[in-house]
């Protein structure tokens, strides 16, 4: 995906949901969603990689899935998606994983 093209989508999100530009910093590792549980008790962050068009979700600082997606899945996703659905999407992949271990959320 050409990261130009990616920034400008990536700005429109973050100026729709938190009324400021994206952080560039590392294009590997992009910030687009942060929140804690309802009960509090787990943090949840989602990261994209511009780069290697991956996205990663992390729970209490713990990258638990790395998701590889096409650059037009990526693009897609950068031009539909909203804060609710990056952190459902972090949820739902948890829950998912604790399941895959013998656990529960």
């Amino acid at each position: 995906m050409d990261i130009e093209r990616a920034k400008y989508l990536l700005d429109d999100y973050c100026q729709r949901e938190f009324g400021s530009d994206c952080d560039y910093t590392d294009l590997t590792d992009v910030g687009v969603a942060y929140t804690t549980s309802e009960d509090e008790k787990h943090e949840f962050q989602v990261s994209l990689n511009l780069i290697d068009c991956e996205m990663n979700l992390y729970v209490d600082g713990f990258c638990f899935t790395t998701r590889c997606m096409s650059a037009e899945h990526m693009e897609e996703m950068l031009t539909w998606y909203s804060f609710a659905n990056y952190i459902g999407e972090a949820e739902e992949a948890y829950e998912n994983w604790l399941a895959d271990q013998g656990m529960t959320y």
